[in-house]
């Protein structure tokens, strides 16, 4: 993902080539109150074209059911919505599952990663 100048998310993020990324979706958002009801509208849309026609407006390669979050940030932004990115500073670390939390807890795991980042340095 490439950013603006105020870290918004152009037209046509996706496909880029690797060199020109700047950044990766995480998993958190944040909407203003304002955007609730165009995302809202936008999702019904979708929807809609896929109960009617059996396509996915959002991924062709999936039914609407399966479509990836970043598939709907994507529809959001070819529809013209203003997404910002917001950069995270120290890096994160990806919880997905219980094993990755028993990882991360684990003593061994925990002295590697402050080798990575240290909150208390």
């Amino acid at each position: 993902m490439t950013f603006g100048e105020r870290g918004e998310v152009p037209l046509t993020a996706s496909g880029r080539d690797a060199r020109e990324i700047q950044g990766q979706y995480i998993g958190l958002m944040k909407f203003q109150n304002a955007a609730i009801p165009k995302i809202k509208s936008f999702y019904q849309k979708c929807k809609s074209i896929f109960e009617t026609s059996n396509l996915n407006p959002l991924n062709s390669k999936t039914s609407f059911q399966n479509s990836y979050l970043t598939d709907f940030l994507q529809g959001l932004i070819n529809e013209e919505m203003n997404l910002k990115a917001i950069s995270i500073e120290n890096g994160w670390l990806e919880l997905d599952n219980i094993n990755d939390y028993e990882l991360y807890t684990n003593n061994k795991t925990q002295k590697q990663i402050l080798e990575l980042y240290d909150p208390y340095a």
